[in-house]
């Protein structure tokens, strides 16, 4: 029987990460995220805001498995959900998703705060 230092010779330790692992970075006008979905078919997954809650779901496509013998197997097939608050005000009717390299950008253009002067009259 293998001990657990030999069955992690090839495979990282196991880790507490949610997935997918993204980063959510803001500039002067958007807020971005990028998502970090490899192997996962565009139409295998959503995107969908719910008040100010983004949730990325879908599932991995199944490996094929034939004769193969694992020595190390980490993409696994399982469904995934991810809700994340928004951090700042932003306009989601007018957000962007876009596909490349394994990588969803998402973006959405933040709100300008306004500020209205409401006059005060007497009585």
């Amino acid at each position: 029987m293998k001990n657990k230092t030999e069955e992690r010779i090839f495979c990282a330790a196991e880790t507490t990460i949610p997935l997918p692992p993204m980063d959510i970075y803001e500039t002067t006008d958007m807020l971005i995220f990028d998502i970090d979905l490899p192997g996962v078919d565009l139409q295998d997954m959503s995107i969908k805001v719910y008040d100010e809650i983004v949730v990325i779901e879908g599932i991995r496509t199944k490996l094929s498995i034939d004769n193969r013998r694992f020595l190390c197997m980490e993409r696994i097939n399982e469904t995934f959900r991810r809700m994340i608050k928004l951090p700042v005000r932003v306009n989601t009717a007018s957000a962007t998703a876009v596909y490349k390299d394994g990588v969803i950008t998402l973006s959405f253009p933040k709100i300008k705060d306004r500020v209205f002067q409401i006059r005060i009259e007497k009585e």
